[in-house]
């Protein structure tokens, strides 16, 4: 068993197991046999790429081999260098230096693919996005972290932003996420909190129409509840702030219902409109 799967390395094109630095074959692989992964949590095209990064892949080709997973139909799936592919196509190169990875630990997709992610693009990404990248790192490793324990590997460890982890570091996550990625812990819990968000308020927090800290609170919230109280602040054009959220919860959670409590609320904020529609909640679905 390899005691050691170290992504920082497998990006340089080695692995090392047991302390002994091993190569993985490099192949050149048909570009348009490679699809992206589902998970990725951005679309890459060939207008959001650096010009100077596409100069370099036109004139050079892909120095860094991409990561990819055997797919069906004699297809593959991209794990790391989505960026890579898009700028190699532009460039129509007909093949990509890539790695197949044939054997991946239970989680060790997950957190492969979106490490590069949130290393290079997550100051850049909408709420809803941080929120997807991070619960399924998160998922991922807790993933690693059972079957570790189920299979005696608690010494073995990964990269994870740049920084090794061991296997038994895993059992807290959160902390393990918010250290390799220069966050708050409770930056990490507050964007896991956000999964249980429904699409409604979700893309209000897309558009900057409702704070982070806040929506999380009505992350809290039972969905029946979460879009009763959408319906209000939209039909009625008002921002919630994380104390009204907040206040909302504890009369929730103490047995009261929203009606008449939150008119109290926001009594000096109402601005009523018509013809609010109703979005369903299940953005992760």
């Amino acid at each position: 068993m390899e005691n050691q799967r170290n992504f920082g390395a497998l990006l340089g094109g080695s692995t090392p197991v047991n302390g002994m630095p091993t190569k993985e074959r490099v192949e050149l692989l048909p570009v348009d046999l490679i699809d992206p992964h589902p998970l990725n949590p951005r679309i890459v095209i060939p207008e959001g790429l650096d010009e100077a990064f596409l100069e370099s892949v036109e004139r050079n080709g892909v120095l860094q081999p991409v990561f990819v997973k055997l797919g069906e139909g004699g297809r593959y799936q991209m794990l790391a260098g989505h960026r890579r592919l898009c700028a190699s196509k532009v460039a129509k190169h007909t093949h990509i230096r890539a790695i197949v990875k044939r054997k991946l630990l239970p989680g060790e997709e997950s957190v492969f693919l979106m490490d590069t992610n949130i290393q290079d693009n997550f100051k850049d990404m909408l709420p809803s996005q941080k929120c997807r990248a991070l619960c399924v790192q998160y998922d991922g490793l807790r993933e690693m972290r059972c079957y570790a324990q189920l299979n005696d590997d608690e010494e073995g460890e990964i990269e994870l932003g740049g920084k090794v982890i061991k296997f038994h570091h895993l059992e807290k996550s959160r902390r393990a996420l918010a250290s390799a990625y220069g966050l708050c812990e409770a930056d990490v819990q507050m964007y896991l909190k956000l999964r249980s968000l429904c699409e409604s308020w979700m893309k209000l927090l897309d558009q900057k129409k409702v704070s982070c800290s806040a929506a999380a609170t009505i992350a809290s919230l039972p969905v029946t509840v979460q879009q009763e109280l959408y319906q209000y602040v939209a039909a009625r054009k008002i921002k919630i702030t994380n104390a009204q959220a907040e206040a909302i919860r504890k009369l929730i959670e103490g047995g009261g219902i929203l009606q008449p409590e939150v008119e109290k609320l926001f009594e000096n904020d109402a601005q009523p409109v018509s013809n609010i529609k109703t979005m369903t909640c299940g953005y992760f679905k």
